[in-house]
């Protein structure tokens, strides 16, 4: 409804979406006429002649997060993500599931809590797990937000980080190099996102070029909010 409104009234020759609901992109897309990029989700049910997407494999990068803990001993893992309604939560949710059954874990749906991408969600799903006696030595957040909400929570409960719970967060936002202690994170590659993105849209409207997407890699970001158990 937004992207009507501004169609109608402004005119654009493009418009760059900041994330979104694919659902509803599958739903209502069609009736955008304009070049149009969508940053920061790649996804395969999209499929218009006019639409870019730019950003990371979601599911890839939630499998990496996992991974990254597991090898270093990990097998009691708490997940904090968004709804199914979230296509990047669902997909770094599977990731983080497929990596935990190629180190042979089990996957604990009570271990998962869910929260909104924001500190005060991540804070009371931290609590609901503490209060529901879950046993876990390492939490993967699906954003750095979300980590220091369940970072907040584990300290209020007198749980040390990394020491009694290890966390590795998402997106790599500077706040997570200054918080203590520092956040191991995925680092989304925000500004080549953004260059990405812009470099797409200019070519489909200067030079009509189809719809492309182009899929950059994430990287992981070592801090110290992270500990090896012993085998």
């Amino acid at each position: 409804d937004a992207a009507d409104k501004i169609i109608r009234e402004i005119k654009p020759k493009g418009i760059i979406f900041m994330g979104g609901n694919v659902s509803i992109f599958k739903e209502n897309f069609a009736a955008i006429g304009v070049p149009s990029v969508l940053a920061t989700i790649t996804s395969d049910e999209l499929h218009f002649d006019n639409l870019s997407m730019v950003g990371i494999d979601d599911r890839k990068a939630g499998y990496d997060a996992v991974s990254y803990l597991t090898r270093h001993g990990h097998r009691q893992i708490a997940v904090l993500g968004g709804p199914a309604s979230s296509y990047p939560s669902q997909k770094r949710r599977e990731g983080a599931i497929a990596a935990m059954e190629d180190a042979g874990i089990q996957f604990d749906p009570g271990l998962f809590g869910l929260s909104n991408y924001d500190f005060e969600s991540a804070y009371h799903a931290m609590n609901a797990l503490l209060a529901q006696g879950r046993r876990f030595t390492a939490v993967f957040a699906m954003s750095d937000t979300m980590a220091f909400g369940a970072i907040r929570a584990l300290v209020s409960a007198g749980r040390r980080v990394p020491e009694d719970v290890s966390i590795i967060g998402f997106d790599g936002i500077a706040m997570s190099l200054y918080c203590i202690p520092v956040l191991t994170t995925v680092r989304q590659p925000s500004e080549l996102i953004a260059r990405r993105s812009v470099e797409l849209l200019v070519n489909q409207i200067e030079h009509c070029t189809p719809g492309r997407t182009v899929v950059v890699d994430a990287e992981i970001l070592e801090g110290d909010s992270v500990r090896t158990l012993a085998p």
